[in-house]
């Protein structure tokens, strides 16, 4: 227990926090015109506003003109989400969040001849945000006004409904009017005072549940109020070892048991990680007992950890659960278990649902937060394929790496929709499939950099199932996968986050950095709350999530989000860090890809690349290789993207696209107005990005010339779709460049694959129009990236053959490119592969979307997603009269 002197200390904080919405004054009396302070706690009621960066409250009134307390009066917000500096409000110290009404008729815009009788609040974190604060079960929350002539009681308890045993429990009493308050126990009176207005009063907390009921009654007797309190003393928990083996997790000993365990301790010292103290008591809540505190359900301690042992588990039935910590400040959190391998939370009924109908249902009882699932009896196994069994993976230099955000990428947004486009990524010439982050994260629409449970699949993509069937799918075609992790940060949703979350209470938390040590290399930008990787369980949680996708999906290597961020106090540690990580990976899974979003000054990335790792090269050749598509040759060298120990990459998904840039801002006016100028450049740039030497990335449709900026519908919103737009269709020229950049991938990884493992002879990469690369006497490519004039070069000495013209024998050394375009040479005769000439994208996905929709009538349109369909003679088509799909 945390000493007892900052028990006393915090008692007066805990009173002035213990309620979900608290005022100033308190309480609001009819007729009041003076200031009104709201204080809303965003750990108490559904939790849902926890680890939120901004609050917002949605807010208006109940009057005698309301028929029912969902009929407000006077909403202050325009819309919901409405982000106004009305009702911004601020954080306070506490963790609180505050917001300052000046006059509440004129702040609402209420007459003063029109009674209110409450105000009503849902608090959220803004426009962007998906984070909504209401009262236990989503309920919307009210502060009452009560009439100053007549008595009220206002009850403020510091523990409700639990305290620890032997620990103060304080009952703050005010009331309107001069009164007698009398405290009851068990129907007993132990405490009385007599006229008063305000009055605090204060016993230990026993060893049983107890019946509390504070009543005031008015001087002559005329009125009385009584609040009523049922709390349950909580007992110091059983010291015992846990069972041999049993660490932070969920195990299973018998097919009818389970062994729960967490970790639940402070900093003694707040920001001192050199002392730390177990927390005070964690009980189980859940469906095996109703979501109620109960002494049977009470963990035992071991040191720093807390275990239980449930028998007689069914098997194959998912139990969803909580552990309620109380912590060394007195105060109950309720988390989920760190190593939880699938959590449910309230979200779950939209996009996770639409995936997987069979989704459990958030269950009933439970806070509104995330809550883990326990599942007893036999794990069913995957049957991989040979393929996955004895996959080769490709050198890690010779990586042609496809960047994909999975929601976005295909009608369905899923993990199946994306194994349907496996055909054209195969035929792009991929062999390395790289998924955005597909961890448990905060919402459903997501990018996936904010997240939450590093062991559980994110459901709004599919079951396990659904990515262990793409991994194989793609294993089958010779493609690795490799998965995006974020190491760096988690949300207010991570339950080591939420034991003590945010603000003072950050500095009790030995698991996360109070101030990220490396902000000053991510331009003073912090990412949600900053892992302590020096923390020895933070360390070795980060271990096993390394171990546990290598082994359960097979998947073929990371890419490791902000890996300079791995860092303790400061950032001396963060190589030692990335090493111990490293090896995790290469014992694991021999030849795993570990590949580092690395931007620190110490070490350079040279050091990382000499242990072994591979780096990004930075968003540096972004604005290069955007430069060549829109044809200036100042700052287009791209000697930095012919390296081997780093993945180069024209655009990511941080990066503004090539082609919308060219659209802009081209150097000519063909460039800019001309989609057929334009369009006829992307081969030229692409072949650039993907023939030079090492790894290199394509970030989703960059392969065509993707031209809808970065920022379109907001950074992370959904971009328009190609598959509505015609992109593909023969003899467009998208589709014509596709097959050129197709051949040219496909001669690196699938024909030549030996050739672009070493490294070229010869390069001329700098700032001029034409760019070469020469691989000895296999391959020379020259590709010209003026905006209007045809260029010649020189081929090298030697055989050669026109690869994208029929492998056709040169006869002259002086070869000529027009504007924007590419060429390229084998020193033997090779034909280049035939790529479709067209792709029916729609075809492979979206016929899953409308099953369950669609109409049996004609003409109907059909919202989804913000898009509408019209369904003709069992035509669907678009707004535009495109046709989407038949029947």
């Amino acid at each position: 227990m945390r000493k007892s002197l900052f028990v006393l200390i915090l008692v007066g904080a805990v009173v002035s926090a213990m309620a979900q919405v608290t005022t100033i004054p308190t309480p609001v009396t009819k007729g009041y015109a003076g200031e009104i302070t709201i204080i809303f706690n965003p750990n108490e009621g559904n939790k849902g506003m926890v680890g939120a960066t901004s609050c917002y409250a949605h807010t208006g009134l109940i009057t005698e003109k309301s028929t029912s307390d969902s009929d407000w009066k006077y909403c202050v917000n325009s819309k919901w989400r409405d982000a106004s500096t009305k009702t911004k409000m601020t954080k306070d110290n506490d963790g609180n969040w505050r917001l300052t009404i000046p006059n509440i008729n004129t702040y609402y815009g209420c007459p003063t001849t029109e009674e209110i009788k409450k105000m009503a609040f849902v608090f959220n974190d803004g426009a962007s945000g998906n984070k909504e604060g209401k009262a236990v079960g989503d309920k919307d929350i009210y502060v009452e006004i009560v009439d100053a002539s007549k008595l009220s009681l206002t009850v403020k308890c510091s523990s409700n409904p639990y305290a620890n045993a032997g620990e103060p429990l304080t009952f703050q009493c005010t009331t309107t009017k001069t009164a007698n308050i009398t405290v009851k126990r068990n129907d007993t009176i132990v405490a009385t005072e007599t006229s008063t207005t305000s009055w605090t009063y204060t016993e230990v907390m026993r060893l049983d549940t107890v019946s509390f009921s504070i009543t005031a009654e008015e001087l002559d007797q005329s009125n009385r109020v009584t609040k009523s309190y049922t709390i349950m003393g909580l007992p110091a928990p059983v010291e015992e070892a846990r069972p041999a083996g049993v660490e932070v997790g969920i195990y299973y000993p018998t097919n009818s048991s389970v062994t729960l365990c967490t970790y639940a301790a402070h900093c003694v010292t707040p920001g001192d990680r050199s002392t730390i103290e177990h927390d005070q008591n964690v009980f189980l809540l859940g469906e095996v007992n109703g979501w109620k505190i109960k002494p049977k359900y009470q963990l035992k301690r071991d040191g720093n950890y807390f275990w239980i042992t449930l028998t007689n588990q069914p098997a194959g039935v998912e139990r969803a659960f909580q552990y309620a910590v109380v912590r060394g400040d007195g105060k109950m959190v309720n988390i989920t278990d760190l190593y939880s391998e699938k959590v449910l939370h309230p979200d779950d009924q939209y996009e996770p649902k639409k995936v997987d109908p069979s989704l459990k249902s958030y269950p009933k009882g439970a806070d509104g937060s995330y809550v883990s699932i326990y599942k007893a009896g036999e794990k069913s196994s995957y049957n991989w394929s040979e393929a996955t069994l004895n996959f080769k993976r490709p050198d890690k230099n010779n990586l042609i790496i496809y960047e994909v955000w999975t929601y976005d990428y295909t009608p369905d947004r899923s993990f199946a929709g994306l194994k349907k486009r496996l055909d054209y990524i195969q035929n792009l010439g991929i062999n390395c499939l790289e998924l955005m982050p597909v961890t448990e994260f905060d919402g459903n629409y997501n990018w996936g950099y904010s997240p939450n449970h590093y062991f559980a699949l994110d459901k709004a993509y599919g079951t396990p199932d659904d990515l262990k069937d793409l991994v194989d799918a793609c294993h089958q075609r010779g493609i690795a996968v490799v998965l995006d992790m974020v190491f760096n940060h988690a949300t207010g949703g991570n339950p080591m986050n939420k034991l003590y979350p945010y603000g003072d209470d950050l500095a009790y938390n030995p698991w996360f950095n109070v101030e990220p040590p490396h902000k000053d290399e991510d331009g003073g930008n912090t990412y949600y709350e900053d892992w302590n990787h020096d923390f020895a369980p933070t360390k070795d949680m980060f271990k096993k999530v390394l171990k546990y996708w290598l082994e359960e999906y097979k998947i073929d290597g990371y890419r490791m989000d902000l890996s300079h961020g791995f860092c303790g106090a400061d950032k001396t540690t963060r190589y030692a860090n990335l090493k111990e990580y490293q090896a995790v990976v290469n014992t694991t899974s021999p030849g795993a890809y570990f590949i580092q979003e690395y931007w620190g000054a110490t070490p350079d990335k040279s050091v990382i690349i000499n242990d072994g790792m591979i780096c990004w090269t930075g968003n540096e050749l972004n604005e290069k290789y955007a430069q060549c598509a829109m044809g200036y040759s100042s700052n287009s060298e791209l000697s930095k993207a012919n390296r081997d120990g780093y993945v180069a990459y024209n655009e990511s998904h941080d990066e503004e696209r090539n082609f919308y840039k060219a659209k802009e801002y081209g150097a000519t006016t063909a460039i800019k107005t001309d989609s057929l100028v334009r369009l006829s450049r992307i081969a030229a740039v692409m072949g650039m990005n993907t023939l030079l030497n090492g790894s290199h990335m394509i970030y989703q449709y960059g392969e065509i010339g993707y031209d809808w900026s970065i920022d379109y519908n907001g950074r992370t919103g959904i971009k328009p779709r190609i598959e509505k737009l015609g992109w593909l269709d023969k003899g467009q020229p998208r589709m014509l460049q596709l097959q050129i950049v197709s051949k040219l991938i496909q001669l690196r990884t699938r024909l030549l694959p030996s050739v672009f493992a070493g490294n070229p002879t010869n390069q001329s990469l700098s700032n001029t129009f034409v760019k070469t690369v020469q691989w000895g006497g296999d391959v020379f490519v020259a590709a010209n990236f003026d905006p209007s004039s045809t260029k010649t070069t020189t081929l090298p000495s030697g055989t050669w053959y026109d690869y994208l013209n029929g492998a056709t024998k040169m006869t002259s050394s002086t070869i000529t490119l027009k504007a924007g375009e590419i060429r390229a040479f084998t020193g033997t005769k090779i034909d280049a592969p035939v790529i479709p000439d067209s792709y029916d994208l729609l075809a492979a996905g979206i016929e899953e979307i409308y099953a369950q929709e669609w109409p049996t009538n004609e003409a109907v349109k059909i919202l989804q997603d913000g898009q509408i369909y019209i369904l003709k003679n069992n035509i669907l088509y678009d707004l535009l009269g495109h046709r989407v799909m038949s029947k």
